[in-house]
């Protein structure tokens, strides 16, 4: 995710033309200026069928609209500790992440792990399991340095706290300003999927973040 100064990432919500509200993903951490791997993009990740993405963003920030608590059918079995996938060198664990408490922020995960944000879904389960990650930061490469450099059929394996292992297979991906990062990539409902993101695009000196996020989606391998 973004590398700054201030040690976490934000979700922030905005208004756009032609879509509900969006969600920003702002991540803190000192910066790495080395630019983030180019994403050419592989078809188009839409939320739904006909969906389109915004043209720009509006100026109201509206509430936010994504999960902030667990779902219903949430199982300590279901929780994901690992993340492998052999194409990108990656092999990490996972670290369940929420909402800072007084705040919308997420949790920051350390630089070479993988926060699993645990009020969407669970891998293999219904809906978007989401698994965020720095592209850099601390003067080093991030677990997520090289999520743009995937490419659909490339494998992936999440391990679960019960020891079993699910397999997934990339179907997308795709690079979104932070303005427009659909929210229903954070959805608890519709077919089981995994949704990968860190940041990417060129780097805002005046913020001192990316503006853009990098999105890698997976379906479960058949």
């Amino acid at each position: 995710m973004d590398s700054d100064r201030t040690g976490r990432f934000r979700i922030l919500t905005m208004t756009a033309a032609l879509s509900a509200a969006v969600i920003v993903v702002v991540v803190g951490f000192l910066v790495l200026r080395d630019p983030s791997p180019r994403v050419d993009r592989v078809g188009t990740l839409t939320p739904s069928s006909g969906a389109t993405k915004p043209a720009s963003p509006a100026p109201t920030v509206p509430p936010v609209t994504y999960p902030t608590v667990p779902p219903a059918t949430a199982s300590s079995t279901v929780v994901p500790t690992s993340l492998v996938v052999p194409s990108i060198g990656i092999d990490a664990p996972i670290d369940g992440v929420g909402i800072v408490a007084g705040t919308d922020e997420i949790e920051v995960p350390p630089i070479e792990r993988v926060g699993w944000y645990r009020f969407a879904g669970t891998p293999g389960g219904p809906g978007s399991a989401v698994l965020l990650g720095h592209i850099d930061g601390e003067g080093r490469q991030g677990v997520f340095f090289r999520l743009g450099s995937l490419e659909p059929g490339d494998p992936l394996q999440v391990g679960l706290a019960d020891g079993t292992t699910r397999s997934f297979t990339v179907v997308g991906r795709d690079q979104f300003p932070k303005a427009e990062l659909p929210p229903d990539f954070f959805s608890r409902g519709g077919p089981s999927r995994l949704v990968l993101i860190t940041c990417g695009g060129s780097f805002d000196e005046s913020l001192g973040r990316y503006r853009d996020n990098i999105v890698v989606v997976a379906e479960p391998a058949s």
